[in-house]
């Protein structure tokens, strides 16, 4: 389960989410954890991915907060690697 803020016109991931068909297209995708630099200190590399589940947080007009996007992905296998600093 992946969770970040919502980003204006970030519509790469809603156009493979809400593909039509049965089956949304399977891709290979890499998720980074960027130090304060914004380089890559662990990188997953995810083969066959495909989104299962999308959720938002809760909105409340009458507080500021962010909007919290929730991601589940179904996956064919994953790597791991821990880059040295």
């Amino acid at each position: 389960m992946l969770k970040r803020g919502a980003f204006k016109n970030d519509n790469d991931f809603f156009a493979w989410f809400n593909q039509t068909g049965l089956e949304a297209e399977k891709r290979d995708i890499t998720i980074s954890l960027l130090n304060s630099q914004h380089e890559p200190t662990i990188v997953w590399k995810i083969r066959s991915a495909w989104p299962v589940v999308c959720k938002y947080s809760k909105l409340d007009a009458m507080k500021s907060k962010i909007l919290i996007e929730t991601l589940e992905l179904t996956h064919e296998g994953f790597t791991v690697e821990r880059l040295e600093e």
